[in-house]
């Protein structure tokens, strides 16, 4: 049985981010034990978090910089040593605000007919979509399962989770065949997670300061998969706009004609 860990990073302007590692079960052992062993290194902290130590706080707080550097090189090493497979899909977030540009509808109700208009949802279907692919075309893996385990905390994932069924049943066979479950996660808890945000954070940051960090450049190596996640499910948004407009501007039409008869109404009986 194979295992994929996920955790995004976004800037919230232009870039989202969904970045984790696979691995089989038994490589997941041995890397738990080596990146916690890490975690209680001198000096130790309870569990690994990007942003907090990007930010010198939480289990950072009152870090020099040149420590938390070397803390990151280390647990850098850890992720170099393992045989993890690396996969990061990336959505440009104004593009993708782009597609809905021309609704009508307040996105709540957008939202409630369309359902995935979050960078969230397309970047979550995306990496499974990918990652399984990958399985069947380069890893050659036609049997073992694949499971999912996404950071918890995120209120979109409840919407993947849900539309998981849908998603495997257009999936091609072999794909199909390997599709495991998806769950979600406590990275505070789950150090696999932890290696997942690690990840993310630092495909973001190479993004923010145009130059590769070395613990990124540690660890990859050749062993990082990216792709866009701009792929042909986007492409259906925009009909699919144009469809809930004429149907919100019927409905809007239709409101306006009841107010306007129910005006009347009640002007009749004020005659009487």
């Amino acid at each position: 049985m194979l295992k994929a860990f996920f955790d995004e990073s976004s800037d919230n302007t232009q870039d989202f981010l969904m970045a984790g590692w696979l691995a089989r079960s038994d490589e997941w052992e041995s890397f738990s034990h080596a990146w916690d062993k890490e975690l209680k290194s001198s000096p130790s902290i309870e569990y690994f978090n990007h942003n907090d130590a990007m930010g010198n706080k939480c289990e950072f707080a009152e870090w020099s910089n040149e420590d938390r550097d070397s803390k990151m090189l280390a647990l850098a090493g850890v992720i170099a040593r393992h045989s993890l497979i690396g996969l990061v899909g990336k959505i440009n977030i104004l593009e993708l605000e782009a597609l809905f540009s021309n609704s009508v509808a307040p996105r709540r109700q957008l939202r409630s007919v369309i359902t995935f208009t979050e960078p969230y949802h397309h970047a979550c279907q995306c990496v499974v979509a990918v990652t399984l692919g990958y399985q069947v075309l380069k890893a050659k893996n036609l049997a073992d399962q694949v499971d999912f385990i996404f950071d918890e905390g995120v209120r979109y994932l409840a919407d993947i989770i849900g539309n998981y069924p849908r998603l495997k049943a257009v999936l091609p066979a072999e794909a199909k065949k390997i599709a495991g479950t998806i769950v979600a996660g406590n990275d505070k808890q789950n150090v696999t997670l932890q290696a997942a945000d690690f990840l993310a954070g630092q495909e973001l940051l190479e993004l923010r300061i145009k130059t590769k960090p070395k613990p990124l450049a540690l660890i990859d190596d050749g062993r990082i998969n990216r792709f866009s996640c701009h792929g042909e499910a986007l492409k259906t948004i925009p009909s699919s706009i144009t469809k809930l407009n004429i149907i919100w501007a019927t409905k809007r039409l239709e409101e306006i004609q009841r107010r306007k008869k129910r005006k009347i109404e009640y002007e009749n009986k004020k005659k009487c």
